[in-house]
């Protein structure tokens, strides 16, 4: 049960922040129409679906396998928390993507800012804990909040995408260290 609110408050926390891409669509729809707002989104979505499922097909292999579950489950565990520490170490750093703007350069960007972002250890150890359902609950959770800020600020505006900006990056270096600990205690070989 625990590994579901982790799952949850990750999705929620992904979904919210603005570093993770919906809020340059938000830009593209104040300078460029709601066409390119769109495909901007979609493109982002899309690069940060790919990057992901790239760094889960060794958990979702062994899942539906059923080998090397536990030494898989220490490699994502150990991944989370080296990825939290150097997050911790260098906070601020985002790859910053072509000046062209079209969706290609979108979806680079947002291949590359999602890798480093490192969506898929804390989720691979998610996914070979728990199950699929418990990955299926972050998904929606994440495409739910993402959409409703997205559709918020279109609406809204830029102002209250300035208003709710934080700075993630410190926080979710936190929860990966915190969630890698976790794990490696319930792995049977810790």
């Amino acid at each position: 049960m625990l590994f579901l609110f982790f799952a949850i408050f990750l999705g929620a926390v992904l979904g919210v922040d603005p570093g993770k891409g919906w809020l340059y669509c938000v830009y593209q729809k104040e300078f460029r129409g709601a066409r390119a707002a769109f495909w901007s989104f979609a493109a982002n979505v899309f690069g940060i679906a790919v990057t992901t499922l790239l760094m889960l097909l060794p958990a979702l292999i062994a899942r539906s396998l059923g080998v090397m579950l536990h030494a898989l489950l220490l490699v994502y565990a150990f991944g989370s928390i080296f990825h939290g520490a150097l997050k911790l170490v260098f906070p601020n750093v985002h790859y910053r993507g072509s000046l062209k703007q079209g969706t290609r350069s979108v979806f680079v960007w947002s291949v590359v800012n999602s890798a480093w972002a490192g969506y898929g250890f804390p989720l691979g150890a998610l996914l070979l804990l728990e199950g699929y359902t418990t990955f299926v609950a972050f998904l929606f959770v994440y495409a739910v909040f993402c959409a409703l800020m997205f559709a918020l600020c279109t609406k809204f505006g830029l102002m209250l995408a300035k208003k709710i900006w934080l700075n993630y990056d410190l926080f979710l270096s936190v929860f990966y260290v915190l969630f890698g600990s976790f794990t490696l205690f319930r792995t049977p070989f810790v």
